[in-house]
């Protein structure tokens, strides 16, 4: 992966502004100790009229906070300005410390936390109105997606719904409920049982539903190696992509599984995590439910496949995701 182009691209994204990169001027590299200069890769990154310094780990030789804290605070001293580090991938409980104590990182794709720039986004985005979309819960959102794609929702009681889903009969009746309260849908009483009625027909429904929909993605996960046998082939993302449409893909694999699943294959030590996606061996996403339950194959589903990508800068992949779905058959 290309760390600074993926910088640029996630800040661009999320804040409308463009950042600008350039390099640190070499006298000022040469004041560096040998530990810092051959640890990070520095870059100037000028946005919202301050110039801060990117801080890019060169190698994974200083590993853990403590160091990172420590090189970011002798960086600050040397150069005079701000130190940003990048982190492609940081745990949870490490990005929690980080903005606990107030410092500043960016991981791109997922979240940025600049503390110090926070008064010039309050002005300069203050002007920007949200828009009110409530998500769906996942319950809900696998009753739409399991009709959509498979027809066997409708005049089910909602206990059979709830085995076909692995939910239990009160998550179900909540799900139906969000979705009354949408519009989506009305409960029928055919004798003692309550089965679901959707108000319109598939394509329909999609569109209305679509702005309740949200990305199946819980974690991606960049994998250098597993153990044992576990079960690795449900492509998704691009890889999944490029098997339906005409993008190309030669990236490490996509492969999706549940994110209770993935849970479970990182803590009994069967995958092993890298730092940089490029150097991955195959990427897991860690999915709100099982894509089995959606998809006959062991491709993800176009519709999940489609929320999961939706938000892509890139052309080509939104070209891509176009495709797929004027080939669908509603």
């Amino acid at each position: 992966m290309d760390v600074e182009k993926a910088v640029v691209t996630y800040v661009k994204q999320v804040t409308g502004e463009y950042p600008q990169l350039s390099p640190v001027p070499a006298k000022t590299l040469a004041s560096l100790p040998l530990y810092l200069s051959e640890a990070w890769h520095l870059k100037v990154m000028t946005f919202l009229g301050h110039a801060l310094v990117l801080a890019f780990a060169e190698d994974n030789t200083r590993k853990g906070l403590t160091p990172l804290i420590k090189d970011r605070l002798a960086l600050i001293s040397y150069l005079d300005k701000e130190v940003v580090p990048v982190l492609p991938y940081i745990h949870s409980y490490a990005r929690r410390d980080l903005i606990k104590k107030r410092i500043p990182f960016i991981t791109p794709g997922k979240q940025f936390f600049l503390p110090m720039l926070l008064t010039d986004f309050r002005e300069n985005f203050a002007h920007r109105p949200e828009v009110s979309k409530k998500a769906m819960s996942w319950v809900a959102q696998l009753i739409v997606l399991r009709h959509l794609l498979h027809a066997d929702i409708m005049d089910r009681p909602q206990m059979a719904i709830a085995e076909i889903l692995d939910y239990t009969a009160m998550s179900i009746s909540k799900g139906v409920g969000e979705l009354i309260s949408l519009d989506l849908c009305e409960r029928l009483a055919q004798g003692r049982a309550r089965t679901i009625n959707f108000k319109f027909p598939p394509e329909t429904l999609w569109k209305r539903a679509l702005t309740h929909l949200r990305s199946p993605i819980i974690r991606r996960h960049p994998v250098v190696e597993f153990r044992g046998k576990p079960d690795l082939s449900f492509l998704a993302g691009l890889s999944a992509l490029s098997e339906s449409t005409t993008l190309s893909h030669t990236a490490p694999r996509i492969i999706a599984l549940s994110n209770r699943e993935t849970k479970r294959l990182l803590s009994h030590d069967i995958l092993e995590i890298c730092p940089y996606e490029s150097d991955a061996d195959l990427i897991l996403e860690g999915w709100a439910y099982p894509p089995e339950l959606l998809s006959e194959s062991t491709t993800a589903d176009e519709l999940s496949l489609y929320l999961s990508l939706k938000e892509d800068p890139d052309e080509r992949v939104q070209t891509a995701l176009a495709q797929l779905m004027e080939q669908r058959e509603w």
